[in-house]
């Protein structure tokens, strides 16, 4: 399949891309405008809103690379810059679940987008083949599939639900960018 890159330097994508990656990218940006406008209530840590703008921010530029005034370095140090931050707090948590963990994979998984041969899918001269290729993105696909239905069905226990419901539709956008990968 070929691929279009706009000028900024953005991010490759496919030129078939659907209607529904210009809805994903309006919704994506919105999420992340979010955290930056109109922060959720309650004691939010600025790095937490941070990390939700910039990935909503970045996942409307994926979706449409045509609106993306940014170039590609700078996001790969934006991303990287999250994945240490947020690899920091899991290891002094020893944990790689929770917010933390979640931001860690987020920012992961878009330098893979950024970085990897994600969109390349071990096609003629590729020096990767299809199916590892294929397996990273399922296993992303997955892990935000299983963040989505963990919030989807633990909201009674969330004191407030607002703050997960960015979260999810992030996670249905991940969930949904992976899987039009494989």
């Amino acid at each position: 399949m070929a691929e279009a890159v706009d000028g900024s330097g953005g991010f490759p994508m496919p030129l078939d891309v659907a209607w529904s990656d210009g809805l994903l990218g309006v919704v994506c940006l919105l999420v992340g405008l979010s955290h930056i406008g109109m922060p959720p209530p309650g004691p939010v840590r600025f790095a937490h809103a941070a990390a939700h703008a910039v990935m909503g921010i970045g996942m409307a530029a994926m979706f449409v690379p045509a609106a993306d005034p940014v170039p590609r370095p700078v996001w790969v140090a934006v991303f990287l810059a999250v994945a240490v931050w947020f690899a920091s707090a899991c290891v002094r948590a020893r944990s790689l679940l929770g917010d933390a963990g979640n931001h860690v994979v987020g920012a992961v998984a878009m330098l893979y987008m950024l970085l990897g041969p994600a969109h390349h899918h071990g096609g003629p001269g590729s020096a990767v083949p299809a199916l590892p290729l294929s397996l990273v993105a399922l296993a992303f696909a997955a892990w935000f599939g299983i963040d989505l239905v963990g919030r989807v069905v633990r909201p009674a226990a969330d004191a407030d639900v607002r703050p997960a419901v960015p979260r999810m539709v992030m996670s249905a956008a991940m969930a949904v960018m992976f899987l039009g990968r494989l």
